[in-house]
C-alpha cells in the first residue's frame, strides 16, 4: 500500500480521504453525504469499516489475479477465494448491495458488477460466473463435467470459451422467466462496466 492509499489527516486534524475511498463512495452513491458540511463528523467506526472493506477487496483481487478464471458460480468462486485467504465477506457484500451472492438477481446486478470491477474481472468473466450461478439454480448438470465432455470432441479452446459454449447450449432450454431475469442481470452489468470504461 502506498502512502497516498492510507487514511490521513491534515494539519487541522481533519480526515482526508484517499483516492480509493473517494472512488468507492462515489460508486456507492455515498460521497455527497461523506463530504457534506451538514453531516456529523465521520466516526472512527465508519473509517474502520471503509478501510476493512477496501482491504478485503484488495486481498480478494490479489488472490483472484493468481487464480484466474475457474468455471464456477459467482458465489462458489468468491467464497472459495475468501476461504483461501481467510476473509469474511459479509460487510463487503452488504456494502455492495449483494444480499445473496449465490443467487444473482436483477436487483443486485449492479453490486455484482461493482464486485467484478473491484476484483479485476473482465466483463466476459463476471457474466460467465453469473451465468454458471443461474445454471446451477436452474438445476443444470455440473458445468465442469459438461465442459469435460465438450473438450473430448473439440480439442483446444480455453476454459472461458468452452464454458461460454456449454452455457449457450444450456440456456437454450431455460424457461422464459429465467432467461428474462438473466438478460436483465447481464444488461445491468454491461451498463456498469460501460460506465466505468467511460469514466476511466
Amino acid at each position: 500500500m502506498t502512502e497516498k492509499d492510507l487514511l490521513t489527516k491534515n494539519e487541522d486534524d481533519a480526515f482526508i480521504a484517499p483516492d480509493w475511498l473517494v472512488h468507492k463512495l462515489e460508486v456507492a452513491g455515498d460521497y455527497a453525504a461523506f463530504t457534506s458540511d451538514n453531516q456529523p463528523a465521520i466516526s472512527e467506526r465508519f473509517r474502520a469499516r471503509a478501510h476493512q472493506i477496501a482491504e478485503t477487496l484488495d486481498k480478494l483481487r490479489a488472490e483472484r489475479e493468481k487464480i484466474g478464471f475457474v468455471p464456477m458460480s459467482i458465489g462458489d468462486y468468491i467464497h472459495g477465494i475468501a476461504k483461501v485467504v481467510n476473509l469474511s465477506l459479509s460487510s463487503t457484500l452488504n456494502w455492495l448491495g449483494i444480499s445473496d451472492i449465490c443467487r444473482p438477481d436483477p436487483q443486485s446486478a449492479g453490486g455484482f458488477a461493482r464486485l467484478g470491477l473491484e476484483l479485476g474481472l473482465s466483463l466476459s468473466e463476471i457474466l460467465t460466473h453469473i451465468r454458471v450461478a443461474v445454471a446451477d439454480f436452474a438445476g443444470s448438470s455440473p458445468i465442469p463435467l459438461l465442459m469435460a465432455r465438450r473438450r473430448c470432441g473439440v480439442p483446444g479452446g480455453n476454459d472461458l470459451q468452452v464454458c461460454v459454449s456449454v452455457l449457450d447450449d444450456i440456456e437454450a432450454k431455460y424457461d422464459r422467466s429465467i432467461i428474462q431475469d438473466l438478460r436483465l442481470i447481464e444488461d445491468e452489468i454491461r451498463a456498469v462496466y460501460q460506465q466505468e470504461s467511460q469514466d476511466a
